[in-house]
């Protein structure tokens, strides 16, 4: 192994002991009220050293949300199927999610600290925010189903693909969003979770179905 390339590991080791070390006062602590501080404490490293790795709070939130989002991905894709339909394949994936916020909840509240997908964390560029969302996070997954559906004529084609795609995870994270935050509100209306997730899919198929006439 090269200079070069022990340099690269032992750099990659010690950001995984941050978010390591992250997780673990975000648990403890909350995610809003812990500080920079406490995570260099946790990862026995200097508040200076630590910012030779990360630049802020909301970025070392970043990448423990992206473990996440990893997590979820993984979960999305081992869910779908090229044989199953793109509507079937974008039902299983909202299912997906549920599971994942009850699952991983610890993720899910970073998800909704960070608003994944929405935000430039201090200290990151919107290129390198931008190239991490779209390689770890399901939005491939999306835009790959939203293709098939076009190119079977399902889906309308008037849109731009990546908007539309982003317009579908809003729909996916602001869904669950809502009700993660307000369990007991659907529980109050005897609502359940499988039919939520049907109802909500089936008014974003709606908005994106070609009609007859596009």
């Amino acid at each position: 192994m090269g200079v070069n390339e022990r340099k690269s590991r032992e750099r990659s080791s010690r950001r995984e002991a941050i978010l390591d070390a992250a997780e673990k006062i975000f648990s403890t602590k909350g995610v809003i009220t812990s500080t920079i501080d406490e995570i260099a404490r946790e990862a026995e490293l200097g508040k200076g050293t630590l910012y030779n790795y990360f630049p802020s709070k909301e970025a070392i939130l970043w990448y423990c949300a992206v473990r996440g989002m990893k997590i979820l991905t993984g979960m999305m894709l081992s869910s779908v199927s090229p044989g199953n339909e793109p509507l079937i394949n974008l039902r299983k994936m909202a299912e997906s999610f549920m599971k994942f916020a009850l699952r991983h909840n610890n993720y899910f509240r970073i998800f909704l600290t960070v608003g994944m997908g929405f935000s430039i964390p201090s200290g990151l560029t919107g290129n390198e925010v931008k190239e991490v969302f779209e390689k770890e996070s399901p939005y491939l997954l999306i835009m790959e189903e939203l293709k098939r559906g076009r190119a079977s004529g399902l889906f309308r084609s008037d849109v731009d693909l990546n908007l539309l795609t982003h317009g579908v995870w809003i729909q996916f994270y602001s869904f669950m969003q809502l009700i993660s935050l307000n369990p007991e509100m659907v529980a109050a209306f005897g609502l359940n979770h499988e039919k939520l997730i049907e109802t909500n899919m089936m008014m974003i198929i709606n908005g994106i179905r070609k009609d007859s006439g596009v």
